[in-house]
């Protein structure tokens, strides 16, 4: 299993948590993804794109389940979309240690 490295990683949030452009709620959510990895070395992908999405593409189901993950989160809509903007850029930064991406012993 290659884990991330903790050089990186640990500046990566400590430059989230002194604050990046984006703000306190993208910096949470991209805290979110460094967590996970400092705990295992890996993060689990969680779908927070629901976040992002206009209501008009959404069915009822998914209307519900981005409704519970903000109440979850304690979020308003827009804070919603600008957490899951910072989940999906730490994604995009360690997606190669996203748990779907290793391969099964």
């Amino acid at each position: 299993m290659d884990i991330v490295d903790a050089r990186t990683l640990q500046q990566l949030k400590t430059l989230a948590i002194k604050g990046s452009e984006y703000g306190p709620i993208f910096d949470r959510g991209f805290l979110h993804i460094v967590t996970q990895l400092e705990s295992n070395g890996l993060f689990e992908p969680k779908h927070f794109s629901l976040l992002a999405c206009e209501d008009a593409i959404l069915t009822q189901e998914e209307l519900q389940r981005r409704k519970q993950l903000l109440i979850d989160l304690r979020m308003s809509p827009e804070d919603g979309k600008t957490f899951a903007r910072g989940v999906s850029h730490a994604e995009d930064i360690f997606k190669k240690y996203a748990r779907d991406s290793v391969d099964s012993d």
